[in-house]
């Protein structure tokens, strides 16, 4: 009584946020049990989430290219960078992820 479901979400990098940047670093581990078909359905949306991304990236840097512009490894970033913050954006200084 007077307890509330959790919810769960994906976070990637996780480990950068809670490990490598943490002031005060935190050991994530916890017995855990897992339901089979929610992590195969987890899965399978953020292998689609991940194959539309990258293709979105190609699409791009083919339209530069087609005009004849190369882009350069910083360039290349920069459209990484502006394709990702469609789907979500992380603040550098909070570690924030929306």
């Amino acid at each position: 009584a007077g307890y509330r479901a959790r919810g769960d979400a994906v976070v990637d990098e996780v480990d950068s946020i809670l490990i490598d940047e943490s002031r005060n670093p935190m050991i994530v581990s916890t017995p855990v049990q897992q339901n089979e078909g929610a992590v195969q359905l987890v899965d399978k949306v953020v292998r689609s989430l991940w194959e539309e991304l990258q293709s979105k990236i190609q699409e791009v840097l083919a339209g530069y290219r087609a005009r004849g512009v190369e882009p350069s490894e910083k360039g290349v970033k920069d459209v990484e960078k502006r394709v990702k913050s469609y789907y979500y954006t992380v603040d550098e200084k909070t570690r924030n992820v929306t």
